[in-house]
């Protein structure tokens, strides 16, 4: 035989093998991996797209996966029918740049893994390129446990915010407690023990929140009534406008300060409707007599915001997405002036929840999604439909969605959140909206 005629064949397939990717049979009871997507900002004009195979699995009975040998990258604009591909990679490579994307386009990616014939999908993320804004931290709160739910005053001096910040050093920690930040001294002053889901009237002078303080459990050691309570920031009077067995939940002031819009479950316990209370008379009335199926992982939401300037009311609803497969959450709520009929203001394959009005700037309204995955910080006009992705903090700054609501601030040119950093501790941080 002629020796050239026997190395070229074995040159041929020594190429396949160390130029190309072989694409690997599947071993028999083994499944191809279905990876987990999630997108970042880079600029304006790209977003950078990364996945991993669900390849863990602690305890027995775990699936048999093996990788891909292929993944093919696709992205469309939201709305449009069609998926374009953009890259075809090779095992080793789990991350891509997307460029040439439209600033302020909302665009949704996923990616295909391939082997031997069979394809899996990732999850489905949506992704805006912007110019990034501005962060910039608040305060840090390295002793607290938990941090939630900022609210910045209209007048722009203070910040409420809940936390298990120490009161005094020692060895006991306080339970949920409310305080007040000076954004010009840097202090901290406790305002309510046991006190929660703070929210402002529009003039700035009284605080409303909820309050379990010297209240004892009713029925079982589990179940702690809740009052609405309301602090005068220029008196420092603190006085309850709603007492009673049950559990109250995210009071906001309406269209003046004695109109209270709150959840309660003071028909059946654990069973929230959404109320209305007239603080002068001191009558109640009821609007939606429940909120279906109040739980994502075990954490309860409703989140009450109330808007201004059309009387709008807003909320979270749970639905099943039937594209997700899963239970998630949209922003539903109706116009308290012109009846209370419901209509979805925000909604997506993603959780969309704590959602927050702008009391400054008719229409917007901002909320945490996880819809690029991570949660990140969306704003939304619901009168245009124009939405706009704030931040892309990925790991960086977790925002946890048991960190109670956004909050505007500075007139409407920033919205103020509370995540958890790289070194564990609880900041609040202060984003620039810019010109949106």
């Amino acid at each position: 035989m002629n020796l050239r005629n026997l190395i070229l064949p074995v040159l041929f397939v020594l190429c396949l093998h160390g130029c190309h990717v072989i694409d690997d049979p599947i071993p028999a009871g083994f499944s191809l991996e279905v990876p987990r997507l999630r997108s970042e900002v880079v600029d304006a004009h790209a977003v950078k797209l990364t996945w991993h195979a669900n390849l863990l699995c602690p305890g027995f009975n775990c699936p048999a996966w093996v990788d891909a040998t292929f993944y093919d990258v696709f992205y469309r604009k939201l709305g449009e029918e069609v998926f374009e591909l953009v890259a075809t990679l090779e095992p080793d490579q789990k991350t891509w740049v997307v460029s040439g994307l439209e600033d302020g386009k909302v665009y949704e990616f996923l990616v295909r893994a391939r082997r031997a014939g069979q394809e899996t999908f990732t999850n489905s993320v949506e992704s805006a390129p912007f110019s990034v804004g501005q962060s910039s931290t608040v305060f840090v709160l390295p002793d607290a446990s938990y941090v939630f739910s900022p609210a910045a005053s209209p007048l722009g001096d203070v910040l409420a915010y809940v936390a298990d910040y120490p009161i005094s050093q020692g060895a006991n920690r306080p339970g949920q407690n409310l305080y007040l930040y000076d954004f010009q001294s840097g202090n901290h002053e406790l305002i309510a023990l046991n006190s929660f889901e703070p929210s402002w009237a529009a003039s700035g002078d009284k605080l409303i929140y909820t309050t379990s303080r010297d209240l004892s459990p009713v029925g079982s050691p589990h179940y702690l009534p809740k009052h609405i309570e309301v602090y005068n920031s220029v008196s420092g009077e603190r006085y309850k406008v709603l007492e009673g067995d049950y559990r109250t939940a995210d009071p906001v002031f309406g269209d003046s300060d004695n109109t209270v819009y709150f959840s309660s479950d003071s028909l059946e316990q654990w069973e929230n409707g959404i109320w209305k209370l007239d603080v002068v008379r001191g009558e109640k009335q009821l609007i939606l007599p429940r909120i279906e199926g109040d739980f994502v992982g075990h954490v309860s939401y409703s989140e009450l915001t109330f808007c201004p300037f059309r009387g709008r009311l807003a909320y979270n609803r749970p639905v099943i997405n039937e594209r997700a497969r899963r239970l998630v959450y949209d922003v539903t709520g109706f116009e308290t002036r012109d009846g209370y009929q419901e209509a979805t203001w925000v909604e997506s394959d993603g959780q969309d929840l704590l959602p927050v009005f702008n009391p400054f700037k008719e229409g917007w309204l901002a909320f945490i999604s996880d819809r690029s995955g991570s949660n990140e910080v969306w704003v939304k006009q619901i009168d245009t439909g124009h939405r706009a992705q704030l931040t892309s903090f990925g790991q960086d700054f977790y925002i946890g969605f048991a960190g109670g609501k956004l909050s505007w601030g500075d007139g409407g040119e920033a919205i103020f959140v509370v995540g958890v950093n790289r070194d564990g501790d609880y900041e609040v941080k202060r984003v620039e909206v810019g010109s949106l």
